[in-house]
């Protein structure tokens, strides 16, 4: 990265040798800025090098994190001054400072890189598909393709590439002339003449890249899809490699075990229990849904035959108790019971420890219910609301008190 107000290049390091893990440079220049971090505008201040092996963020990919002279680098964008290292605290221009990259995070992200280079190859040599989309965290990698691709092609496309890591073939950075680039058969998103860096996986895949890869394939160690759907016309992965994959994999098998313990059932056949137990749960719903439907129906019958044996002239309010219902049937009950009496219909859920849920409604608009259900809540160290068709809240009162309060009403 050329830095035009000091003259001087920025050497990058990590794109000639993606193993450096630590380097001394020389600082160009510090100035304050502020950057946002985790959603918050922070201070900051941003150093350009003489030479760094932090990978800025770019193309798909999140900047290496580390530490310059014993401060956490909090990010690393290449911008028209040249490579930005943001820290905390200003460093001083014309000193050398020392850089340390997490290494663990870039080798990850190096696994997952290499790891999408071959799949994405793969899936070009095998059906003619293009990466179009490029996106790599520390969870993992999603990628689009221009073109749909079924289960089984997705599957043949990671096992050929799995079998390329057991191959353990190079991975070659390249920076070929521009004579020679306009021979050469290579993947690219964008339109490229001269400066170009191509990635070679030999004899899958050549790819230009400016990010930091393993330096054989037995490295990226596994690839993974973990799903894929239509997106666009094309096709969306979402995949992982390396020690990625392995604690997918490690997730997987622990999330495993625990339903192996609750269907009790061997490792592989979890899924068959799971499968045969919502099948069960289906049929018990079907049967539930039944019961409740025939419960709802002894209810409503029950008090239909109180309201009818009732004196015509006998406007006091309907009263159901029950712990036989839940709230929709007890609902669905006052309905009906409202469609045979003019009156208040109301029904209480619970005891007398625990307080009780109320639903109350009425077809003789005369009667205000929001304004009843102020005075109930009062009385009965109660709250809740509604409107003049229902009214639902809660009481904390007992059976006695609320029976009594309804009937003196």
């Amino acid at each position: 990265m050329k830095n035009e107000r000091y003259d001087i290049d920025t050497v990058k390091l990590y794109e000639s040798d993606s193993y450096v893990r630590a380097f001394d440079a020389e600082v160009i220049s510090c100035s304050e800025t502020k950057i946002n971090v985790g959603g918050k505008e922070t201070k900051a201040y941003a150093v350009v090098l003489t030479a760094t092996a932090f990978f800025p963020e770019g193309g798909g990919q999140y900047a290496d994190k580390g530490v310059l002279s014993g401060q956490r680098v909090l990010d690393v964008q290449i911008t028209d001054e040249g490579i930005m290292h943001y820290v905390e605290k200003p460093l001083e221009v014309g000193a050398t400072v020392h850089g340390e990259i997490d290494w663990a995070i870039r080798f990850s992200r190096m696994q997952k890189h290499s790891g999408e280079h071959l799949l994405c190859g793969i899936i070009h040599n095998e059906y003619g598909y293009d990466n179009e989309g490029f996106h790599l965290t520390d969870e993992g990698v999603t990628l689009d393709v221009n073109g749909a691709l079924s289960e089984e092609q997705i599957s043949d496309a990671e096992l050929l590439a799995n079998k390329a890591i057991y191959e353990n073939v190079p991975i070659v950075v390249s920076y070929p002339e521009s004579d020679e680039l306009a021979i050469l058969d290579y993947r690219s998103k964008l339109e490229l003449a001269d400066g170009v860096r191509l990635v070679t996986i030999e004899g899958y895949d050549v790819c230009a890249c400016c990010a930091p890869h393993v330096a054989r394939t037995g490295e990226i160690g596994c690839i993974k899809v973990i799903e894929a759907a239509p997106h666009r016309g094309g096709t969306r992965i979402t995949m992982t490699a390396g020690i990625g994959a392995f604690e997918d994999y490690s997730s997987i098998a622990k999330a495993n075990k625990s339903i192996m313990a609750v269907v009790s059932s061997k490792r592989y056949e979890t899924a068959s229990f799971v499968a045969a137990m919502q099948e069960r749960m289906q049929k018990l719903q079907s049967e539930n849904t039944a019961l409740k439907k025939e419960i709802t129906g002894y209810v409503f019958n029950q008090v239909k035959a109180d309201i009818l044996a009732r004196d015509p002239q006998d406007m006091s309010p309907v009263l159901i108790f029950t712990d036989a219902l839940d709230d929709v049937q007890l609902r669905n009950v006052i309905n009906e019971c409202c469609n045979i009496f003019s009156g208040r219909v109301a029904g209480f859920l619970g005891n007398d420890i625990n307080g009780y849920r109320y639903i109350i409604s009425c077809k003789d608009k005369d009667q205000t219910l929001p304004a009843f259900a102020k005075e109930l809540n009062q009385a009965l160290d109660g709250r809740g609301g509604g409107n003049q068709e229902m009214i639902q809240g809660q009481v904390k009162s007992r059976r006695e008190a609320i029976e009594r309060y309804m009937k003196a009403d």
